[in-house]
């Protein structure tokens, strides 16, 4: 049932999370929102890969809140967006 939940999860994660992002980053520049969740699917992806890495290493093993962890690694991806829609 355990396995059952994480896929689930995933699915569910895959499909609200970007789409929240993009209707964020499409607010916040006043563009269309389709491409923003795009980017954000694949800054997803990127994360639910490299998670488990980061979870192990040092810098980040005094944090034991996952979801803390997980707003830490979008921060750079919204820095680059914000970076990348003023040039």
């Amino acid at each position: 049932m355990s396995h059952f939940s994480k896929i689930v999860f995933f699915i569910v994660g895959f499909v609200w999370i970007p789409v929240v992002l993009g209707k964020i980053s499409a607010w916040l520049f006043h563009d269309e929102e389709l491409k923003y969740a795009g980017f954000w699917a694949v800054v997803f992806l990127l994360n639910y890969l490299l998670f488990p890495f980061v979870r192990k290493s040092r810098m980040f093993s005094k944090i034991h809140a996952k979801y803390v962890l997980f707003a830490i690694l979008y921060l750079p991806f919204a820095v680059v967006l914000f970076l990348l829609k003023l040039l």
